[in-house]
């Protein structure tokens, strides 16, 4: 028997799922993250799954926090960093 992986959006409230073309299940889950990846998911470290509406972000400055789409985050003042943290408004441009 073969296990196949679905993924979903943990934010509460949201039922997306993860799709590419042809693709809704994937058998191996490191092709499930790679497609995840590439097509803008966040994985939080802790083993949960974000879509592209409702990334987490938490300040690595001061520790606040928002959720929400990553281009209207940064249009809110929020600098996304993809591999280098995330920094609030308030916080950004002072360290």
């Amino acid at each position: 028997m073969t296990v196949k992986y679905a993924l979903v959006c943990e934010q509460p409230g949201c039922d997306r799922r993860l799709t590419v073309p042809g693709r809704t299940m994937w058998s191996d889950p490191n092709d499930f993250e790679l497609d995840a990846l590439r097509t803008y998911w966040q994985h939080d470290g802790d083993g949960r799954w974000y879509c592209p509406k409702h990334w987490h972000l938490t300040c690595h400055h001061c520790g606040r926090t928002a959720v929400g789409d990553p281009d209207r985050l940064a249009d809110a003042g929020w600098e996304v960093g993809f591999w280098t943290g995330h920094t609030c408004p308030d916080c950004a441009g002072t360290h």
